[in-house]
């Protein structure tokens, strides 16, 4: 590592002062420099820890241990039952180095089912954080609740969704569907490491290492398991089995080269369990939670997905021969859904199953199961011929939030019911993004997606509840008699606050196969077993979140030329002030000194005509807090 190149003291309201650096950061593997935010309380696990794929005898375990110079690290693991972890069941010794990204995954085994553990690591003389984790039940189980989540996009917004989870002690397992990062340069609330677009290995990691700094995501590792698929934005933008639309062969690089370092990445940075010898794009998986609950994760990208066709008018769009997750897997699922051991089966799906149209017009467009009609009318076919009973699918992808019945032909009054739900096959709860959803602008702009939101369900008789107007996440409890979904909203992405609303509940009873509305909310249910600390072991710091007034910052353009924008939100009314240093950390000018501003948005014109070309921080001070923005300045005709 690199010496700091600027040291901030934060103080908000002149009280309480805590130490933030920002660092350059060598990445040991790829070369590159990035500039990111590191707790130092948290050294050398900056990263923090997280659990994933729970089986009920063992659960993946991950962390990130940062040393000083590039050389192979010895980590100590241990698993026990209390959260000083003295009491403990299983522990180990593991090496990593720059091969791996520094990242430690270790498959705990040799644990008691249904069964709260705390873990944690020690490298380099330090303590990481303790984590909590949970092993999935045998035999009868009464209930499971599931915290769903997709489409966190970290230059869109603070992670709010994430730390409401977190404040939940009842969550058996998170559930990502997909999009964990976004692979773009995110010109928007929060500059994304590295400023460009990712396509290199050390690119691909390098943003990961940045998720894993926020806090909200990371006390979320640190509570509860998680159960994870990628869909398209951890590699490219609608990428299918042999590219992307957001990737052009050549000028990028080869799609073959470009999807393996992103699939790395992604087993590197995520407590995903890895197949040993098999083609890592394959992870399709179930997960069985005694006799109540079967979770089969699909994976509907990189494995079998054939190129996205533009209308459904285009030739071959409904051949046998275009796949959306090909034979192999199809057949598998199928097989997943026969296994009559669990009264409900789960689908984790990446992009909708439901059909949404306007007319003739598909809503959701072909990127989805309906651009895939040969694959998807296979699977409902398989439901109808063998009478698949209490079959529910959760989605993400689309940034809002649905509730759908599954009929074979949802337009037919032959085959569904709109009014009774009659012909309807299984369910479909759809969830919202984390952040990659744009707040309502105003009371109208709400307003106008509300009416849309109920000229869509007119025309769409299986659209039970539609919600397009924030982020949030979905809250899912399976029991012998029902499963049913809360949909939460938060009322904002653009601040860190602690907002948000219940939004609708929907069920489908068991048997019946068809939604119908929730008389309550889903209860928070008594947990014996305490929360993941937030404190290291021998009473170190935990989770230092930065001190957030002028909290949504963004500089463009950017690299900049003459001039540039600074756009921010202020929580409440104050004065702002800029600064600028230059790469060593010498004070260059005040371009905005005490200048008054309401609560909001704002954008501030910055002139930098007399700056040279090169890079510069940008010190941002609202409230008594500091915030800095990386700017580069580049000279031309």
């Amino acid at each position: 590592m690199k010496s700091i190149l600027v040291a901030l003291i934060l103080t908000t309201c002149g009280a309480s002062v805590v130490k933030a650096q920002y660092y350059t950061k060598k990445s040991f593997a790829g070369g590159s420099t990035q500039s990111v935010f590191l707790d130092e309380g948290l050294a050398p696990f900056y990263h923090g820890v997280a659990s994933g794929d729970p089986l009920a005898d063992r659960v993946i375990l991950w962390t990130r241990v940062t040393p000083q110079q590039e050389a192979p690290v010895k980590v100590h693991w241990v698993v026990a039952t209390d959260t000083a972890l003295k009491n403990i069941v299983v522990q180990g010794d593991v090496l990593t180095d720059a091969s791996r990204d520094y990242t430690v995954k270790i498959d705990a085994v040799g644990l008691q089912p249904a069964s709260y553990y705390y873990y944690g690591f020690t490298a380099l003389g330090a303590h990481s954080l303790v984590g909590r984790t949970k092993t999935l039940p045998v035999g009868h189980v009464e209930r499971v609740k599931v915290a769903q989540v997709s489409c966190s996009n970290f230059s869109s917004g603070f992670f709010n969704v994430y730390a409401r989870i977190a404040e939940r002690n009842d969550i058996d397992v998170v559930v990502h569907l997909g999009d964990y990062i976004y692979e773009g340069d995110g010109n928007s609330l929060r500059q994304v490491e590295p400023a460009s677009e990712i396509t290199v290995l050390a690119d691909y990691r390098a943003r990961y290492a940045q998720y894993h700094t926020d806090p909200d995501l990371m006390r979320l590792n640190q509570c509860h398991p998680w159960i994870t698929v990628w869909d398209d934005h951890e590699t490219a933008n609608d990428a299918y089995e042999t590219g992307a639309e957001n990737h052009t062969e050549g000028a990028e690089g080869s799609w073959i080269d470009r999807e393996a370092q992103a699939v790395q990445a992604y087993h590197e940075w995520l407590p995903i369990r890895d197949k040993a010898g098999e083609d890592q794009r394959k992870i399709y998986r179930s997960f069985q939670f005694g006799d109540l609950l079967k979770l089969v994760m699909l994976e509907t990208r990189l494995i079998a997905r054939s190129k996205q066709q533009e209308t459904q008018f285009d030739q071959g769009f409904a051949d046998t021969s275009r796949h959306i997750v090909g034979t192999e897997q199809l057949n598998w699922i199928k097989s997943q859904l026969s296994d009559n051991q669990n009264t409900w089966r789960m689908l984790g799906n990446q992009v909708p199953v439901a059909q949404l149209q306007a007319g003739p017009v598909s809503l959701f467009g072909f990127d989805k199961w309906e651009g895939y009609p040969a694959e998807k009318k296979s699977l409902i076919t398989y439901l109808k011929d063998n009478v698949i009973p209490n079959v529910v699918v959760i989605t993400g992808d689309v940034h809002s939030s649905y509730a759908f019945d599954l009929p074979e032909n949802p337009y037919s009054i032959l085959d569904y019911n709109p009014f009774t739900g009659a012909g309807s096959l299984g369910v479909e709860f759809v969830g919202t993004s984390v952040t990659s959803k744009a707040d309502p602008a105003n009371d109208f702009e709400k307003y106008g997606m509300d009416v849309l939101g109920a000229l869509q369900k007119l025309g769409n008789g299986h659209l039970k509840f539609i919600q397009e107007n924030y982020s949030g996440y979905n809250i899912l409890v399976v029991t012998p008699e029902k499963t049913q979904c809360d949909f939460y909203h938060i009322n904002s992405r653009m601040t860190q606050n602690t907002q948000q609303t219940l939004d609708e509940s929907w069920m489908v009873a068991v048997g019946t196969n068809r939604l119908s509305k929730a008389t309550s909310s889903i209860p928070d249910y008594p947990v014996s077993a305490a929360p993941a600390p937030t404190t290291r072991p021998g009473g170190a710091t935990g989770i230092t979140r930065m001190p957030a007034s002028a909290e949504a910052i963004r500089l463009y353009p950017n690299p900049a030329n003459a001039s540039a924008t600074l756009d921010f939100v202020l929580e409440k009314p104050g004065k702002l002030s800029l600064h600028l240093y230059d790469r060593n950390g010498r004070l260059i000018q005040s371009p905005v000194t005490e200048v008054a501003f309401t609560e909001g948005r704002h954008k501030q014109q910055l002139d930098l005509r007399e700056l040279a070309e090169g890079h510069y921080f940008c010190e941002v001070r609202a409230g008594g807090v500091s915030t800095i923005v990386k700017m580069m300045v580049v000279k031309g005709e």
